[in-house]
């Protein structure tokens, strides 16, 4: 079985979630992998470094509006 978790966030979010990402994947006893929106693609590097991520990355074509809250767009 493998677990993904979506954060549409910006940067302090994605952040934000790790210690959720972290509980589940001790919960779940498996790694979780974690998928952004593409403008905060940067911060996988800093998330694939943590032991209880399996892959973090972009979905290229995760489209979102920045306003507040973020929303993602429907195709």
């Amino acid at each position: 079985m493998k677990l993904l978790c979506t954060c549409p966030g910006r940067h302090g979010d994605i952040l934000t979630c790790l210690p959720t990402l972290r509980a589940i994947s001790e919960r779940c006893g498996l790694p979780i992998d974690l998928a952004v929106a593409p403008p905060y693609a940067g911060v996988c590097e800093l998330a694939q470094e943590q032991p209880y991520i399996g892959q973090a990355f972009a979905l290229d074509d995760w489209a979102i509006v920045e306003s507040a809250p973020i929303v993602t767009v429907a195709p």
